[in-house]
């Protein structure tokens, strides 16, 4: 597909198109006005899996297989991974994850070339919900926030203020396994319990809210 394809991809009409939404794009990372949002697809490349993969398989011959199944299939992903804990107990849970996002299975040789350019398109923040490291790699060490500071709050706004690179790790890091964002009971103390209106009390929305107020996610 050729980039005049992709821009003809899709048109409604002379406001709502492919083309247009580009220009605006293009526009607002000139002016260093957008967020990348950046989930596990960006990781596959190292081997680390997608989180509904990564989830049934570990459910499998465990005695709680069928309820973690009816759960991806109802998209409940962190109420799947509360099965895990029950029966993992989470100790062990913790410990497979750490296997899993090693940082030991990261051969830089192998990184898509794309990838490269992040660091070029976007010079603010960055947010992710890996636990991996490989963004820390690719940023090359920047400020990284996670649950375990409250995300850092007086530093992240400083940085926000003059848009010096960071990575906010929304659910944490492998590095640190005891304050990873996993399980329901996680996700509602981090995010509240309200799956429509995050509780914006808590540091973590406050923190996005502060962010995407000045530029918009991708």
């Amino acid at each position: 597909m050729t980039f005049q394809d992709l821009m003809n991809a899709f048109y409604v009409n002379n406001k709502l198109n492919n083309t247009i939404v580009y220009e605006k794009l293009a526009e607002q990372l000139k002016r260093d006005r957008i967020t990348p949002v950046i989930g596990a697809g960006l990781s596959v490349w190292a081997g680390y899996p997608l989180w509904g993969n990564l989830i049934r398989n570990l459910a499998k011959g465990t005695d709680y297989e069928k309820q973690v199944a009816d759960c991806l299939t109802k998209g409940e992903y962190e109420q799947a991974a509360s099965f895990l804990e029950k029966a993992y107990n989470p100790n062990t849970l913790m410990d497979t994850l750490k296997e899993e996002f090693s940082p030991k299975k990261l051969d830089e040789s192998k990184r898509p070339e794309y990838q490269k350019l992040l660091p070029q398109l976007f010079k603010g923040p960055f947010v992710t919900t890996n636990f991996d490291v490989s963004l820390e790699k690719l940023l090359n060490a920047p400020f990284v926030v996670d649950p375990k500071n409250t995300f850092h709050e007086n530093e992240t706004n400083s940085r926000l203020q003059t848009n010096n690179r960071l990575l906010i790790k929304l659910h944490g890091t492998i590095d640190d396994p005891q304050h990873m964002v996993f399980t329901k009971k996680s996700y509602d103390l981090t995010y509240g319990k309200s799956k429509k209106n995050p509780d914006e009390t808590k540091p973590l929305p406050q923190q996005l809210k502060t962010i995407f107020q000045s530029a918009p996610p991708l």
